[in-house]
């Protein structure tokens, strides 16, 4: 119980400094970023899972020439 109520306390405690420092407006702006960018990470996180196995996968292979060109690309940045 304690471990969920600190998990809720730093994922909020922004808002709650903010709601306190900033106009209802910069504040209005502010949680609807913050809710677009965790709607975001909402939809490329599993993406991201599914496809990071592979990735990885063919990013260690010694000959990397049967790679994809989007590994290439990937791996060097």
């Amino acid at each position: 119980m304690s471990v969920t109520f600190l998990a809720i306390l730093l994922t909020q405690l922004d808002k709650v400094l903010l709601s306190r420092l900033l106009s209802l407006e910069s504040f209005g702006y502010y949680t609807l970023a913050a809710t677009v960018a965790g709607v975001l990470y909402m939809v490329i996180g599993p993406i991201t899972s599914a496809f990071y196995p592979r990735l990885v996968e063919l990013s260690t292979q010694e000959n990397r020439v049967q790679s994809p060109p989007y590994i290439t690309k990937v791996h060097s940045w």
